[in-house]
């Protein structure tokens, strides 16, 4: 990885899994990394102190919320000034048991559409009209084996 350095990324689901190690990686890079999370604060810390908090924007946000998601990337703006690429990697996978009430049951399947394809559609739209006025920029998506499978009736 040549050039990050110095390179504005918002890494989305950036406080576990594949979203830390890849914003830990951009971070050894010299990037400056928004480090999107919903409630992992102690992890996001955990990686400030590591990198230190020169390179890095925490940012609270809840996903499955339409203005939380245009604000994180309003605060992603306000913090570094532009972005460069934008890494779309938070994601739910929640059972819910085809056994379950309707109701209970579309609730579970609402929120997993929320986070994982409408906040998605939100942050592309907005990156996308971003890099028209900034020289263009990078979407990065990143998406587990998980989310194409299907194959039990809790995760649908």
């Amino acid at each position: 990885m040549q050039g990050l350095a110095h390179q504005k990324i918002l890494v989305t689901g950036a406080s576990r899994g594949i979203g830390r190690a890849i914003a830990e990686e951009l971070l050894r890079e010299k990037a400056a990394v928004a480090l999107h999370y919903r409630t992992g604060l102690e992890h996001v810390k955990e990686i400030i102190t590591a990198y230190g908090d020169e390179n890095t924007l925490p940012l609270q946000a809840n996903l499955e919320d339409k203005n939380a998601t245009l604000e994180l990337f309003q605060k992603v703006l306000d913090g570094f000034g532009s972005v460069e690429s934008v890494v779309i990697n938070a994601g739910i996978f929640v059972p819910h048991p085809i056994d379950d009430p309707l109701d209970s049951w579309l609730d579970v399947w609402r929120r997993t559409v929320q986070v994982n394809l409408e906040s998605a559609a939100i942050l592309t739209k907005l990156s996308i009209d971003h890099f028209r006025k900034h020289n263009g920029g990078r979407l990065i998506y990143i998406g587990s084996r998980a989310a194409f499978r299907g194959e039990t009736e809790e995760y649908l």
